[in-house]
C-alpha cells in the first residue's frame, strides 16, 4: 500500500490501517450523534476502534512527554482517592475520548469529527514514531513496522489532506507535489524508514539511535505545525 502519492512504500503489511480514511469518513458523515458515536466506538476494521486510541492509548503512552503535556494542560481536578488527574469528570488521560464523546452526545458532529483527527489519530501517529525509536534500540530492529504504521495513520487520518488544504492559506508553495509541511514530514518518514533497512543507516549501527531521534523530533515538530495552522485558521474563520 503506497502512501503519500506513492512516495512511501511500507516494508510491512499496513492493509488494515489503509482503511482508516473510510472509518474517519464514516464517523464524520453519519446522520446524527448517536450513529456517529456507534461508528466511533465499535468500528475496528483498522485493528482498533478510534475510541480505543484514547482509552487504550493512556497505557501505551503513559511515559511519553507529549501525551502527558496534553494531560497536564487539560486537567481541571484531582481524584482525591488516588491523586490522578481528572478532566470534565473523567480521567484526564482519556481527554480525547471525553472531548469527542461530549461532542457526539451534543450532536456537534463537525467538532467531534475534527477532534477525532487532531486528538486521537494525530497523537497515535506521534506515538508510533516514538515506538519506532524504541524498536531501533533493540537487538534485531529490521521491519518491526511502527514507522510504517505512522505513515498510513498520517494519510488515512486525513491529516495529510488537512495539511494540503492549509498550506496555501499560509502562503506555502507546493514542493515536488505536496505542500511544504507534508513535504518535510514525508521526506523524514522515508529517511526514518531507511534506519530499519539494510544500508548505512541501519539500526545496527552504533550511531543510528541519535540520528533517528533527531528525525523523529523533526517529524513531530512539523506535525505540530499543522495543528497550529489549523488552530489559527479556525480562529480567523470565527472573526
Amino acid at each position: 500500500h503506497a502512501i503519500a502519492n506513492g512516495e512511501y512504500v511500507p516494508d510491512v503489511n499496513v492493509e488494515n490501517l489503509s482503511k482508516l480514511k473510510t472509518v474517519i469518513q464514516g464517523i464524520c458523515n453519519a446522520a446524527d450523534g448517536t450513529a456517529t458515536k456507534k461508528f466511533y466506538e465499535d468500528e475496528d476494521t483498522i485493528g482498533v476502534s478510534i475510541k480505543s486510541m484514547s482509552t487504550f492509548g493512556k497505557y501505551v503512552m503513559e511515559d511519553e512527554l507529549l501525551f502527558n503535556q496534553y494531560v497536564y494542560a487539560l486537567y481541571d481536578d484531582v481524584d482525591k482517592t488516588d491523586g490522578s488527574f481528572v478532566f470534565d469528570g473523567e480521567p484526564a488521560s482519556e481527554y480525547a475520548h471525553t472531548i469527542v464523546s461530549d461532542a457526539f452526545d451534543g450532536n456537534f458532529i463537525s467538532i467531534g469529527c475534527t477532534a477525532v483527527k487532531i486528538l486521537h489519530v494525530w497523537m497515535w501517529t506521534v506515538h508510533k514514531t516514538y515506538e519506532a525509536l524504541k524498536q531501533c534500540d533493540i537487538e534485531i530492529p529490521e521491519k518491526y513496522g511502527a514507522m510504517d504504521e505512522a505513515a498510513p495513520l498520517w494519510e488515512g487520518g486525513m491529516l495529510f489532506d488537512l495539511a494540503e488544504t492549509l498550506g496555501p492559506k499560509f502562503g506555502h508553495d507546493e514542493m515536488n507535489g505536496m505542500t511544504y509541511l507534508n513535504r518535510q514530514i514525508i521526506d523524514r518518514f522515508k529517511k526514518a524508514q531507511s534506519y530499519f533497512q539494510d544500508n548505512v543507516n541501519s539500526c545496527q549501527s552504533k550511531n543510528a539511535l541519535g540520528g533517528l531521534r533527531i528525525i523523529i523530533k523533526e517529524i513531530v515538530s512539523y506535525m505540530t505545525a499543522v495543528l497550529i495552522q489549523h488552530l489559527i485558521d479556525a480562529m480567523v474563520g470565527e472573526c
